[in-house]
């Protein structure tokens, strides 16, 4: 397994620029980076990507919340099309460094880059963060119960969807929300959002935290909830199930 990860990593040595090999990204490139390698070059189930086309359409805006180096924003460009938009929000400095390099490599114009974290108010926060586990970044205040070890708290700028959206930007069709233990804080800041788009959502649970704001914000507010395989799930605290997709009724 050793020698394994030796000649991976031999092909795929970090801040390469590497090109994926197959599936729905293939062709574009990306700068390797933890988290973003050999599984991404060869389009590994986990992604989600025969999922998330199901959910979105061409021509659809996606607000892409937790969008870390561009993973999900490379594939959601490339299925809404010359028409569609995505907004990829992530707060992490180096992550949107990442973010920014890999539209420039595939010469993307239809992704919007907001260096901010989705919270319930405009202003500052702190970022738990580390460099070797940038996919799991989180916000020091929210999720208690989920921790990575070795962060350190970095300050970042926040907003919320209500916000952004008020202020100028296009109307979601779809959120995919994974912001490691921040759904609450999303949800509770897009209510206007949610109330007036009606968009898709799909999140990705980490703790009891969001899954009771899910039931508040959502079931509460007439959202109907599923499963990835489609089968309905009447309360996201009443079992685990991530991630969760919501849709209204």
């Amino acid at each position: 397994m050793n020698a394994l990860k030796t000649l991976v990593r031999l092909v795929y040595p970090h801040g390469a620029v590497r090109r994926v090999l197959r599936g729905p990204v293939s062709r574009m490139r990306f700068v390797v980076k933890p988290g973003m390698g050999t599984t991404y070059a060869l389009a590994f189930r986990s992604y989600g990507f025969a999922l998330y086309d199901e959910l979105i359409a061409p021509g659809d805006v996606v607000y892409d919340i937790g969008a870390n180096a561009g993973q999900m924003a490379l594939f959601f460009s490339r299925r809404v099309g010359s028409r569609g938009r995505v907004v990829a929000f992530e707060p992490a400095p180096s992550s949107c460094a990442y973010l920014r390099r890999n539209l420039e490599l595939n010469g993307i114009d239809n992704v919007t880059v907001v260096e901010a974290a989705v919270a319930a108010h405009v202003g500052e926060a702190v970022l738990d963060f580390a460099a070797d586990t940038d996919t799991q970044a989180k916000l020091a205040m929210v999720e208690t119960s989920y921790q990575v070890a070795g962060t350190t708290g970095v300050a970042v700028r926040t907003t919320t969807l209500d916000t952004y959206v008020e202020g100028g930007g296009p109307p979601p069709n779809f959120l995919k929300i994974d912001t490691e233990g921040a759904a609450a804080v999303v949800l509770a800041g897009a209510e206007r959002t949610l109330d007036r788009s009606r968009p898709g959502i799909l999140i990705e649970l980490h703790g009891p935290e969001e899954q009771r704001a899910v039931d508040e914000h959502l079931v509460g507010r007439g959202w109907r909830l599923t499963d990835s395989a489609g089968v309905p799930v009447a309360s996201a605290s009443e079992r685990w199930t991530s991630p969760l997709i919501a849709r209204k009724r």
